[in-house]
């Protein structure tokens, strides 16, 4: 059974106009292509016509592969988050985090799609993501990271 994918309704739209464009533009242009490359010249050595098809390849595999993410679409916002407790973080909710440097960060848990780790957005199943999950204000949790093990205290959810 596939994973589910947890996107906000921007996103799903976002992947909808990307199939749309695909399958309405882009498909039937190369597949102009191979028949424009098939009736110019000789299909012995047809370097262009070969190209237009690992093109087509190519296409068909995002299709399948935009068609399959969003079948497994659950969308959900930041109104609705699994039904988790509030001051719990979860999904689409904003948790603030102490390092042990003292330094403290935010982070916006999200699906996997949506995650940004440089706009401080992380993915639910990233190994920070996975530790913060189901925990409170005053908190701490302890990942592993390349380097060995780090705590994170959390502070506040929003």
């Amino acid at each position: 059974m596939p994973e589910p994918q947890y996107m906000s309704q921007s996103k799903l739209d976002e992947l909808m106009a990307e199939l749309t464009e695909l399958r309405t533009v882009r498909k039937p242009a190369v597949s102009r292509q191979i028949n424009l490359a098939r009736t110019s010249g000789g299909t012995d050595d047809n370097a262009e016509q070969e190209l237009a098809r690992q093109d087509l390849a190519f296409v068909e595999g995002k299709i399948r592969s935009l068609e399959s993410l969003i079948n497994n679409a659950v969308v959900e916002d930041a109104t609705r988050t699994g039904g988790a407790p509030s001051g719990t973080v979860a999904l689409w909710r904003i948790v603030t985090v102490e390092r042990e440097n003292g330094q403290q960060v935010q982070y916006q848990i999200t699906g996997s799609l949506e995650a940004d780790p440089g706009q401080g957005r992380i993915s639910h199943v990233s190994p920070i993501g996975k530790s913060l999950l189901g925990k409170k204000p005053g908190d701490i949790t302890e990942i592993q990271i390349p380097n060995g093990k780090t705590k994170l205290k959390i502070i506040s959810v929003s």
